[in-house]
C-alpha cells in the first residue's frame, strides 16, 4: 500500500535537482554573455577611439598640406605682383570654378541647368510695374566702366599716409584722393576647412559660418563658438530677424531650419532638386526664401514648411540658369535673384510674380544686394565687374555704373548700412571697397591667401565679415575719416 512514496520523494528530488542543475547553466550563460558583451564593448570602443585618432591626423594632415599648399601660393602671388609692377603679364589660364574642387582650394558653383518648371501658380495681386508699360522702353548703352587705380600702381609707391600693414594684411587706400576711410582687424577665426558664407544676426551680436559639415556661431565679441555637425557642405546661411532662427542651405538640396535658443533642428524644406546657394529671412521672420542650381527660388512659410511661391529663372532658352543669389528689399516687397545666364531678376514678393529682368553683365551673376533705401540693387559677376542698377529708372536695363578693379571674379557684394560704401570679395583675394556715387574704388583690403567667397555687413555699426577659401573668417571694423 504504501510503496509507492520512496518513489515520488525521489522524483520531486530529481526535479529539484534539474531545477538547480538549470539555474546554475543560465547563470553560467548570464556569466559568459556579460564577459562576452564586455569584450565587444571594449572592442569596439577601442575601434571607436582609433578611428577618432585617424579622423585626427587626417585633419592635421590636410591642415599641414593646406598650410604648405598656401605657401607656395603665396610665394606664387608675391612673384606675379612683382612681375606685374616690372610691367610684365603672367599668362594665367582660368577655368570656371566648381563646387566639387577639394577644400584645400575654392569652392564656388558651377550650376547645372536643369527643366525645373514653376508648379505653383501665383495668386493675381495687382503689382505696379517697374517700368510703365504706357512709356517706350529706352534701351541705354551702358556707361563706361571707371578702371581701377590699382591696375597701374605699384604699391611700394603708395605714400605710407594711404597704406596699412597688419601682421598678415594690409590696405591700400587710392592715393589720388583724399583718405576717407580706415580699416581695422577685429577677429580671426579659423576653420577645419573652405569658409563658404559668413552671416550677422540681426543685433550684430553674433557671426554664423557655414563650411564643411559645420555651421557655426560666434559671438562677435568674445569670439566664443557653438558649433552645430552636419553632413555636407554648407552654402548658405542666415538669421531670422529676431535672432531666434537660423536657416542653413547645402549640397543636399534641403533648406534646415535651426531653433538657436533650444539647439534643435525645426524644420527641413524638401523640394529644391539641386543644391541651396543662397539664403535670406524675410523681414518679419514668416518666410525664408531659398536659392538653388535648379533655376528656382522658392519662398517658404517657415511654420507651414510649404513652398508659398515657386520663382523660375527658366525662361526656356538653353542658358544656364541656376540661381546663386537672394535678396529680400529693405521694405520686403520686392525679391532679387542672381543668376548663371548673366541675368538679375526681379519679382514681386506678395504674389509671386515677375517684375523685370536686368542684363548686363558679361558673365554668371554670383551675387546681389538691395542697397539701403531699396533704389538701388548692387551685382557682382564673374567678369570681374560690379554694377549698380537703377530700379527708379524709366530705362530698360538702367546701370548706373560699372565698377572694374578686381583682377578676378567678383563673389560677393554687400552695401553698407549708411549707403556709402560698396564692398566686393573677390577670387584674385582682395576686399574692395568703392563709393557708389562715382563709381570710385577707394581702398584694397588684402586679408586672405585665398578667393574671398563671401563678404557681409553687420546690420548695425560699421563690422564687416569676411569668408575663404584660405579656412578662415574674419571680421573687421571701419571708421569714416572726416
Amino acid at each position: 500500500m504504501y510503496g509507492h512514496r520512496p518513489a515520488a520523494t525521489t522524483s520531486a528530488s530529481r526535479f529539484y535537482e534539474l531545477l538547480d542543475s538549470l539555474k546554475q547553466e543560465y547563470e553560467t550563460s548570464t556569466q559568459d554573455l556579460s564577459v562576452q558583451r564586455e569584450s565587444f564593448e571594449h572592442k569596439v570602443q577601442s575601434q571607436i577611439n582609433e578611428i577618432i585618432q585617424i579622423q585626427k591626423n587626417v585633419y592635421e594632415l590636410e591642415r599641414a598640406h593646406l598650410k604648405m599648399k598656401q605657401q607656395y601660393e603665396d610665394e606664387i602671388f608675391k612673384l606675379k605682383k612683382e612681375l606685374e609692377a616690372r610691367g610684365g603679364d603672367p599668362a594665367v589660364t582660368l577655368k570656371r570654378p566648381r563646387l566639387e574642387e577639394s577644400s584645400s582650394s575654392v569652392s564656388l558653383p558651377s550650376l547645372p541647368a536643369s527643366n525645373i518648371q514653376s508648379n505653383s501658380v501665383p495668386p493675381t495681386f495687382p503689382v505696379k510695374p517697374m517700368v510703365p508699360k504706357s512709356q517706350p522702353q529706352v534701351v541705354k548703352a551702358l556707361p563706361d566702366p571707371k578702371k581701377s587705380f590699382f591696375h597701374n600702381i605699384d604699391p611700394s609707391q603708395v605714400p605710407t599716409t594711404h597704406k596699412k600693414e597688419g601682421n598678415d594684411w594690409n590696405v591700400i587706400y587710392n592715393p589720388n584722393m583724399p583718405r576717407k576711410i580706415n580699416i581695422e582687424l577685429h577677429h580671426s577665426i579659423d576653420h577645419l576647412s573652405v569658409v563658404c558664407c559668413v552671416k550677422f544676426s540681426d543685433d550684430a551680436k553674433f557671426l554664423a559660418t557655414g563650411c564643411n559639415k559645420t555651421t557655426q556661431i560666434f559671438d562677435v565679441e568674445t569670439e566664443d563658438e557653438n558649433a552645430g555637425e552636419g553632413d555636407l557642405y554648407i552654402r548658405s546661411v542666415a538669421f531670422s530677424k529676431d535672432g531666434k532662427f537660423l536657416a542653413t542651405g547645402a549640397e543636399d538640396k534641403a533648406v534646415r531650419i535651426w531653433d538657436l535658443e533650444e539647439k534643435t533642428l525645426k524644420k527641413i524644406f524638401h523640394g529644391h532638386e539641386q543644391d541651396i546657394y543662397s539664403l535670406e529671412f524675410s523681414k518679419d521672420g514668416r518666410f525664408v526664401i531659398s536659392g538653388s542650381g535648379d533655376r528656382t527660388a522658392r519662398i517658404w512659410d517657415v511654420e507651414s514648411g510649404e513652398a508659398v511661391h515657386i520663382l523660375s529663372s527658366d525662361d526656356g532658352s538653353q542658358k544656364e540658369g541656376g540661381i546663386t543669389s537672394v535678396a529680400y528689399s529693405p521694405d520686403g516687397t520686392l525679391i532679387a535673384a542672381g543668376s548663371l545666364d548673366k541675368t538679375i531678376r526681379l519679382w514681386d514678393a506678395e504674389s509671386g510674380k515677375p517684375i523685370d529682368k536686368l542684363e548686363g553683365h558679361k558673365d554668371s551673376v554670383y551675387s546681389v544686394a538691395f542697397s539701403p533705401n531699396g533704389q538701388m540693387i548692387l551685382s557682382g559677376s564673374l567678369d570681374k565687374t560690379l554694377k549698380i542698377w537703377d530700379l527708379n529708372s524709366e530705362i530698360k536695363d538702367a546701370c548706373k555704373h560699372t565698377f572694374e578693379g578686381h583682377k578676378d571674379y567678383v563673389l560677393s557684394v554687400a552695401y553698407s548700412n549708411d549707403g556709402m560704401w560698396a564692398i566686393s570679395g573677390s577670387k584674385d583675394r582682395s576686399v574692395q571697397f568703392w563709393d557708389p556715387q562715382t563709381a570710385e574704388m577707394h581702398a584694397i583690403l588684402q586679408g586672405h591667401k585665398n578667393s574671398v567667397i563671401s563678404v557681409t555687413q553687420s546690420p548695425h555699426g560699421s563690422l564687416f565679415a569676411t569668408g575663404s577659401g584660405d579656412c578662415r573668417a574674419r571680421i573687421w571694423s571701419y571708421e569714416i575719416i572726416e
